[in-house]
């Protein structure tokens, strides 16, 4: 069975949301609307346009040291950090950069990280 999905507008214009309205059934849960964000995730223009939306709420009052990128955010992570280390924002840290790390997972679901990406 095609999932049918619509794109919703929204305020920005290079961000839309892609929507299916149906019944989606898990283990543990069950929804009646489905929303993408693969888009978001992988191209480049949206990932942008996600950043500034987040980067909007740290950019004045947040140091920022290190991004955590989990389940395949790692493209936006790296447009968080391209534009608060961008000239004119003060949330800067000791080293004058941002990590952007994702952690690895064990086979019981835990998130590891490795010694060799610790600041």
């Amino acid at each position: 069975m095609a999932i049918n999905m619509v794109k919703l507008p929204t305020q920005k214009q290079d961000l839309v949301l892609r929507v299916a309205k149906g019944h989606f059934a898990t283990s543990h849960s069950h929804i009646n609307y489905y929303i993408d964000v693969t888009m978001q995730k992988t191209r480049l223009s949206e990932a942008r346009a996600v950043a500034l939306e987040l980067v909007s709420s740290y950019t004045h009052t947040t140091i920022v040291d290190t991004i955590l990128c989990l389940d395949g955010t790692e493209v936006i992570g790296a447009c968080m950090a391209s534009e608060l280390t961008r000239d004119g924002y003060v949330n800067m840290n000791a080293h004058q950069t941002i990590y952007v790390v994702t952690p690895e997972h064990t086979t019981g679901s835990q998130l590891l990280f490795r010694e060799n990406t610790s600041p």
